[in-house]
């Protein structure tokens, strides 16, 4: 059996060339962050909304939140989670590293969009994350 790398028959994603990364990160990890969303308005809030892109999410954390939320992970258009979560922490990392309060701690990638929608208690919280684009 042969896998071709990137070539789109089921092998791995080829990732997308950063020629200037590391050096044009601003911290060790290339890392995004959103900040004052209010999820108590009464529908569902966007959180991170990436279409017509491909690439993967290795890395999104919840930062500065508390309470009850309903999470809806939408991926290529297919929803990946809808459901009622309790934040176990003020800083709980959805997806990425390793740790008690990590839910999925692989990266999710995507082929057409990412949409990451919520709603809840918390009038005043962040998101950080990291998105590695691929071919």
């Amino acid at each position: 059996m042969t896998i071709e790398v990137g070539s789109g028959g089921g092998g791995l994603p080829q990732l997308a060339p950063d020629l200037t990364a590391p050096a044009s990160w601003l911290t060790t990890a290339k890392v995004i962050k959103i900040t004052g969303i209010d999820s108590t308005t009464g529908g569902l809030v966007t959180i991170l909304s990436i279409p017509a892109d491909k690439g993967n999410i290795p890395y999104l954390q919840l930062e500065n939140n508390a309470g009850s939320f309903t999470i809806k992970l939408t991926v290529d258009g297919v929803v990946i989670w809808n459901d009622v979560w309790v934040s176990p922490a003020s800083n709980a990392v959805l997806i990425g590293g390793a740790g008690s309060t990590t839910l999925f701690a692989e990266a999710i990638p995507f082929n057409t969009s990412f949409l990451l929608e919520c709603t809840g208690t918390d009038d005043n919280f962040n998101v950080k994350y990291m998105k590695r684009p691929t071919l």
